[in-house]
């Protein structure tokens, strides 16, 4: 049953056909975040970045939302390797920027992660060359509500190192200053919870999308 779930959930394509086919990748992703494996990884990004022809799409909004938070919920058993996928330049850089925000989802399930997960993202920054890839991990510290790197964080805009496409700087200011809790919440979601909370057949909460 593993292995056919897997299969399901990286089935993107079944993303964009029509009802009740487009649901089958979510609710795949779903179950799969009931009995989290490692060897799961990979092949889950693989699929990324899944071609976005239709964003306005509800359903490709969250299986791309959630698929950082069933990684996550592998919990410690999974950090080093997501580590490993975060420092691979020449892993495809939405997979690596989908893991960092995993690492930011992990500190929910596992608060002693919380000032490692900040701290390494931190110490990556000076280092970065590609304003993607710092985008991203600007983005995982705004989420975080990562205060303390926030001159560093500014400063990095200031010198046009940041793909402000991911994460303009008045946005990154925002979520740096405030409280992360509501915004990384959905990670602790069951299977029936996410339905109810998350949708497509409950009411969504737009204000808890990460950037």
């Amino acid at each position: 049953m593993y292995n056919q779930l897997l299969e399901l959930a990286t089935d993107v394509q079944l993303l964009h056909q029509a009802e009740p086919a487009c649901y089958a990748p979510l609710h795949a992703l779903r179950l799969l975040g009931e009995m989290p494996q490692p060897t799961m990884m990979e092949q889950l990004l693989q699929v990324l970045p899944i071609n976005i022809d239709d964003p306005d799409k509800e359903v490709i909004q969250l299986w791309t939302h959630e698929l950082p938070q069933i990684m996550a919920r592998m919990g410690d058993t999974v950090v080093d390797q997501l580590w490993t996928i975060v420092d691979n330049t020449e892993h495809e850089l939405t997979g690596r920027g989908i893991v960092l925000i995993a690492l930011a989802y992990i500190t929910v399930l596992v608060p002693d992660r919380r000032s490692d997960v900040i701290t390494q993202i931190h110490e990556r920054l000076p280092t970065s060359e590609n304003k993607t890839f710092t985008g991203y991990m600007v983005s995982t510290l705004s989420n975080l509500g990562a205060e303390q790197t926030y001159s560093d964080v500014m400063k990095l805009f200031r010198e046009g190192r940041v793909d402000q496409a991911i994460i303009p700087p008045g946005v990154a200011r925002q979520l740096l200053l405030s409280d992360s809790t509501r915004r990384l919440a959905d990670v602790r979601l069951s299977f029936w919870e996410r339905y109810d909370e998350l949708g497509p057949f409950g009411t969504t909460k737009e204000d808890k999308q990460l950037v």
